[in-house]
C-alpha cells in the first residue's frame, strides 16, 4: 500500500542504510501489516553490527481494529525485539519472538481475531481500503493512546525499569529525573518548542503499530521547522 520514513527510527548512517516501513492491507481490508527492516551497511562498523544483529533486524506488526473508532478495541500481533512499552486497555498486543516466521505471525494473529470475534460477536472488524483510511484510523488510535499516557504521567516507572534494568534507589532517582524532564517539556502550553503534538498529518503505523517502534508524532524545533513523513504508494497484500 505504501512506504514511509519512520520519524523515530532515524538510522545511524555510519553502519545503517535508510530505514523504510512498508504497509500492506489484507484482501478484505481488516488486516494491516507493517514491516520494518534495519539494513546494515557493508563496512567495518556494519560487520561488527552483523555479529550482534544477525544481518539486520526486522520488525513485523499486523493489526485489526474492532468496533467504533472512539471506543473500539485494537488487536495487534508482532514479531519484535527488545523491551516493550505499556499499552492502554483497548490496545491488546501480543509479541512473538524475533525469529518467528512471517507466516506464523499472520497465522497467530488470525487465530486471535477468530477468538476475539467469537467472544465479542457485537464488535465487527473495521475494513480499510485506502491509504487515507489507515491514516485516519491511526489518528484516532494515537489520540486515545496519548490520552491514556497523559492520565498516567506519560512515562511509567515499570517502563523505565524495563528499559534500564535498574532497581531500588537508582531506579527511583532516574524515574524522578524522567518525570522532571517530562514536566518541563509538557508544562508550557503556549510554547510548542520541543513539544510533541498531534495536530499533524500522522505517519500511518497500521493504526495498530507498536509505540516502541515508530510514532506518528511530529516535533517542532526551536526554529519552527518540523519533521514529517514522506510516503509513496504501491500495491501489496498480506497474502
Amino acid at each position: 500500500m505504501a512506504d514511509v520514513d519512520p520519524i523515530l527510527l532515524k538510522p545511524d548512517e555510519t553502519f545503517l542504510r535508510r530505514t523504510a516501513m512498508s504497509y500492506f492491507l489484507g484482501p478484505d481490508g481488516t488486516e494491516c501489516l507493517g514491516h520494518t527492516r534495519l539494513a546494515i551497511r557493508w563496512n567495518l562498523r556494519g560487520l561488527f553490527a552483523r555479529l550482534f544483529l544477525h544481518a539486520g533486524t526486522s520488525f513485523v506488526h499486523i493489526g485489526t481494529y474492532f468496533g467504533s473508532r472512539d471506543d473500539g478495541v485494537a488487536l495487534q500481533t508482532s514479531r519484535s525485539v527488545g523491551p516493550q512499552f505499556e499499552l492502554s486497555e483497548f490496545y491488546r498486543h501480543e509479541v512473538l519472538g524475533p525469529n518467528v516466521r512471517l507466516k506464523t505471525v499472520i497465522q497467530r494473529h488470525r487465530e486471535r481475531v477468530q477468538d476475539f470475534s467469537a467472544a465479542h460477536p457485537d464488535l465487527r472488524p473495521t475494513a480499510m481500503r485506502t491509504f487515507d483510511d489507515v491514516v485516519e484510523l491511526h489518528r484516532t488510535v494515537e489520540k486515545r493512546n496519548l490520552e491514556w499516557r497523559r492520565e498516567r504521567g506519560w512515562v511509567l516507572r515499570d517502563e523505565v525499569a524495563r528499559f534500564t534494568m535498574l532497581k531500588g534507589g537508582k531506579l527511583d532517582a532516574l524515574y524522578a529525573a524522567v518525570q522532571e524532564e517530562v514536566a518541563r517539556r509538557m508544562a508550557p502550553e503556549a510554547d510548542c518548542k520541543g513539544r510533541w503534538t498531534v495536530e499533524h498529518q500522522p505517519l500511518p503505523v497500521c493504526a495498530l503499530s507498536s509505540p516502541g517502534v515508530a510514532s506518528s508524532r511530529r516535533c517542532s524545533g526551536a526554529d519552527g521547522s518540523q519533521a514529517g513523513p514522506r510516503a509513496r504508494a504501491r500495491s501489496g497484500s498480506t497474502r
